[in-house]
């Protein structure tokens, strides 16, 4: 059952599970050579849909530009429990796939979304440890870690913001190592997914922010 408003897609529904995803990762997986029985079953436009499973209400919002253009929490709300997905991961930094709409702004606006959607823990009811999250990868994590995690990547945000303004080249910043208070905890220098690959990604949101800024300033 969808929210009002909200439009559903129905690709043909092959052998396996349903999967249902957000209308940019089916486009981008017809588009992208993908064979058709791994494509989103159901794919949903707009901000938020709703269903049921095993008479449980659930909740789907749409994060639109921060791991990528195809994020979505859910929220499982009889159970107390969101899957956050991607957008938060804790074994390394967060990966932001610039190519595909991700940005570092839009992973600080989807923290925030999900710290709309949970509640702590109540000290007056011993048995209620407030809502569960569980992230793309790692461990279950509660209200105050998904506030480091946010707060994190402000303050490597407004870090890096700090040096461009001094106008640092992206080595310098590199080399000035800003994230080496939380290295320990999410860097790497090898793999995938390294420290520098996440300040040049949180480097490159900010360029491309600031030169669509002076578009506009341009263009009025």
């Amino acid at each position: 059952m969808a929210a009002a408003g909200v439009t559903l897609f129905h690709p043909p529904i092959g052998p396996g599970a349903s999967i249902l995803a957000y209308q940019t990762v089916l486009a981008r997986m017809a588009q992208g050579g993908y064979a058709s029985a791994g494509w989103p079953t159901q794919a949903y436009l707009g901000h938020r849909m709703t269903l049921y499973i095993n008479d449980d209400p659930v909740e789907i919002f749409n994060q639109p530009a921060a791991h990528s253009d195809g994020d979505s929490f859910v929220l499982f709300r009889s159970s107390d429990v969101v899957y956050a997905g991607d957008v938060m991961d804790m074994t390394r930094f967060p990966v932001i796939d610039l190519a595909d709409g991700g940005s570092i702004q839009g992973e600080i606006d989807a923290m925030n979304d999900l710290l709309g959607l949970i509640v702590g823990p109540d000290p007056f009811i011993y048995e209620y440890n407030g809502t569960d999250v569980i992230p793309g990868r790692g461990r279950l994590c509660d209200q105050a870690e998904v506030v480091d995690y946010r707060d994190m990547m402000v303050i490597l945000r407004d870090t890096v913001a700090s040096m461009m303004k001094r106008h640092m080249t992206l080595e310098q910043i590199e080399a000035a190592d800003p994230a080496q208070a939380y290295e320990r905890e999410f860097g790497a220098t090898t793999g995938p997914w390294t420290t520098n690959m996440f300040i040049e990604a949180i480097y490159e949101s900010l360029a491309t922010k600031k030169a669509k800024k002076a578009g506009q300033s341009d263009e009025g």
